[in-house]
């Protein structure tokens, strides 16, 4: 589960962040003499991972003589592998073949399937960024429509073309052309036989829609219709006319009425204008030219509606592709995780795992984000919140990374100024954990240091410091820019680029402005001020417990998941059945009321995107039918509108995936009104021993270096306290109990504590 999804999300991610560095010209190629006979091999194995019911056979008919093709030879693993994988996704039986021939200077290379084929009122339109399929299409093969786009382009890049030819039903042929190289190419002493018929499954591109809004082909050309009974009046304006170049037809009445109510009258009927006669060849021309202006920018408008309108489909079902794979990536690694069974580096493992699942997914929703903020989707959710305790929990995870970096962190915060504010909490915390982390990222020696301060009332600067690296002169104006990268190499590979672009337009839409000074070798200080109308009388809503949950007290409740996804579907259970929850499926809408109906389950989790009846329909359906039934939605389409629709419709809650296990519990507590059984749990710190002081000086020494957040040191002052007497064993326990549940500022509480006893 976990390694297809990942692989399925890593040919997603890699389209998407093509497309975008494509755009920006920010793609450069690597290339070399390679072996095309060798690529496809190597493509048609890799393509064996993802094979599923389906019986296709796979046909390399390349000729091992033919020469080599200059090409970036990861670009041109990609460019096969959607090609190939398109062919493969779109074929249920028969076959896929690819061939080569030599044409002069080039290589034709031919990806042939036996599939399902194009439409031919789709053909015009498939190698288009940003179009999807009908809904059956679309649901049935998923993708978001850019692998043909970025497929179209890095051929081109690479100097060559692409074309096809196709029959609705029989299949299609992919024809491509790469330049021959002069050299020989570095063999990697890889082979692949065609075996036999084997298993397909899903990867590549979206058949695309048939929305299309067709243009003038030349601007400059125009069609006038000049309607008179008087020959002389024709032969005017046609004198008039023959020198200008018209294509939008436009309705002007030219008539020797001039009262009043004939020119209402020729408006109501749908003229554009009105003329008296006789006319004059300056106010003819001036009218028509601002007519066609006027056209030309309604057209614009309804281009530009067209283009948002497919950005936001695109995006919607973008978000979706990507945080399917990854729901079952994090969704498995938590559920190992809690598996006593499992030795030491097996949880290690996992916790590897999970960690790169959640940067990956921090890195998928900057994608999103930036997307989003492009198209004018982004909105600001604006909340009630403790900013203390939030800047806390900021602090902690940037004071762990600083601490295996080796350097300082310092949080200086007006603890005494600050409480409950009314703000955008997720969108702050994105901003602040982005720029705290390029500090630590970008600073080797010394260290990071962040503040936090009241300006005036309820105006607040947030500032963040650092030693590091810094920023040229010349950069300063670019590094605010998408996918523009500053400083050395081996950093730059640690991101996208999007952090700042992103952060900047946070800043923007909460209202204020980011700003930066550096300089190069010395350090960086990035800083915005934010206002955070101060909130009386807040109540912090209280979590559900994070011991670990093995049971529930009392009844069993029914639930009914309903997803087309039989890996989201598998997840759940997988969750909740050993917890002893009484679980039914249903694959789609129309059968999730079915068994709605017939079981009347306390609970109801259903995706939104589903054949037949989505989970929309479905739960207006059911809320006519038991209106205290409970529905969550849960879904990896996770924009605001997706979000207000469910609850719109009839659910109680929304749930995204990827599935937090930990908000799904606190919604069951909510809304079941269960009571958890937890496993016990022996406290680690638990000791016989009495709590032995060291020295008032130390005590000192170690609160100081809390303070600044060397933990380090700490640990190995610790240490060398028990070496040098057993008897602070049990103090150097609870210190090292602090660390590890990284609650730094609990162990400055506890040495203060201590300090002032004294």
């Amino acid at each position: 589960m976990i390694v297809a999804s990942g692989k399925r999300l890593s040919n997603l991610v890699n389209d998407i962040l093509d497309f975008s560095k494509l755009k920006h010209h920010q793609l450069e190629l690597q290339q070399k003499s390679v072996s095309l006979r060798e690529q496809v091999d190597c493509v048609l194995m890799l393509s064996q991972s993802v094979l599923a019911k389906k019986r296709i056979k796979l046909i390399n008919s390349i000729d091992l003589n033919l020469p080599s093709v200059l090409a970036d030879e990861n670009r041109l693993q990609q460019i096969l592998y959607n090609l190939i994988g398109n062919a493969i996704k779109f074929t249920e039986k028969g076959s896929v073949e690819i061939s080569a021939q030599r044409q002069n200077s080039h290589i034709q290379i031919s990806i042939t399937d036996t599939g399902i084929g194009i439409a031919a009122n789709k053909q015009d339109r498939i190698f288009k960024s940003f179009e999807q399929a009908d809904g059956g299409i679309a649901r049935k093969y998923g993708g978001t429509g850019l692998g043909l786009a970025v497929t179209k382009q890095l051929i081109e890049l690479h100097g060559g073309k692409i074309w096809f030819e196709s029959t609705p039903g029989i299949g299609s042929t992919f024809i491509f052309t790469l330049p021959i190289s002069k050299q020989k190419p570095e063999h990697g002493g890889f082979r692949y036989r065609s075996t036999h018929p084997t298993l397909v499954d899903n990867v590549g591109w979206v058949e695309q829609s048939d929305t299309h809004h067709s243009q003038p082909k030349n601007d400059k050309t125009y069609t006038i219709l000049i309607v008179d009974d008087e020959p002389i009046n024709l032969q005017v304006v046609s004198n008039y006319l023959s020198l200008q170049d018209y294509s939008i037809i436009q309705i002007l009445l030219l008539t020797a009425k001039n009262q009043i109510e004939d020119l209402v009258t020729g408006l109501e009927v749908g003229a554009n204008d009105y003329l008296t006669k006789p006319i004059s060849k300056q106010e003819l021309i001036a009218r028509l030219k601002t007519h066609i202006g006027i056209s030309k920018l309604k057209i614009a408008k309804e281009v530009a509606d067209l283009a948002n309108q497919v950005k936001s489909q695109f995006l919607a079902t973008m978000s979706h592709e990507l945080r399917t794979p990854l729901n079952g990536i994090l969704g498995y690694a938590q559920i190992l995780k809690n598996d006593s069974s499992l030795n030491q580096r097996a949880q290690d493992g996992l916790n590897i795992i999970e960690q790169s699942g959640d940067h990956l997914l921090t890195l998928i929703n900057d994608v999103l984000d930036l997307a989003k903020i492009e198209a004018g989707k982004i909105e600001l959710d604006t909340s009630d919140f403790e900013l203390t305790s939030f800047l806390r929990t900021i602090t902690e995870i940037v004071r762990i990374r600083a601490e295996h970096k080796n350097i300082y962190f310092k949080s200086q915060v007006d603890d005494d100024k600050l409480g409950a504010v009314h703000g955008d909490e997720k969108r702050l915390r994105q901003v602040l954990i982005n720029l705290l982390g390029n500090a630590v990222k970008f600073t080797d020696h010394q260290g990071v240091t962040f503040k936090v301060n009241v300006i005036d009332n309820s105006l607040i600067r947030f500032q963040i410091q650092d030693t590091g690296i810094g920023i040229a002169s010349e950069d300063i104006e670019t590094i605010f820019k998408p996918f523009q990268q500053v400083g050395d190499k081996q950093r730059q590979i640690q991101g996208t680029g999007l952090g700042l672009a992103i952060s900047h337009n946070l800043v923007e839409l909460m209202g204020g402005t980011l700003q930066v000074t550096s300089e190069l070798g010395k350090g960086s200080s990035f800083w915005f001020d934010l206002n955070l109308p101060t909130v009386k009388d807040f109540t912090a809503i209280a979590n559900v417990e994070t011991r670990k949950i093995k049971g529930i007290k009392s009844e069993t409740p029914l639930i009914l998941i309903v997803d087309d996804k039989p890996d989201n579907r598998q997840l759940l259970i997988d969750i909740l059945a050993p917890i002893g929850f009484e679980i039914i499926e249903a694959s789609n809408g129309i059968e999730g009321l079915t068994k709605a109906i017939e079981y009347q389950p306390k609970l109801i989790i259903t995706d939104l995107m589903m054949p037949e009846m989505d989970g929309f329909e479905m739960t207006r359906e059911i809320r006519q039918l038991f209106s205290n039934t409970i529905i969550i939605a849960s879904s990896a389409r996770v924009f605001e509108e997706d979000h207000q629709s469910s609850l719109k419709a009839g659910c109680n809650a929304f749930l995204p995936k990827p599935i937090k296990v930990e908000r799904l519990f606190e919604y069951l507590q909510r809304y079941l009104s269960v009571e958890w059984i937890y496993e016990d749990v022996v406290s680690e710190t638990v000791s016989t021993a009495p709590l032995v002081l060291p020295s008032k000086e130390v005590i000192e020494n170690l609160f100081e270096l809390a303070m600044s957040g060397d933990v380090r040191t700490i640990k190995e002052q610790v240490a060398k306290l028990v070496e040098e007497d057993q008897k602070f064993e049990p103090f150097a326990t609870e210190l090292n109990q602090f660390i590890k549940r990284f609650e730094v500022n609990k162990m400055c509480d506890f040495l203060e504590s201590y300090l002032e006893n004294e």
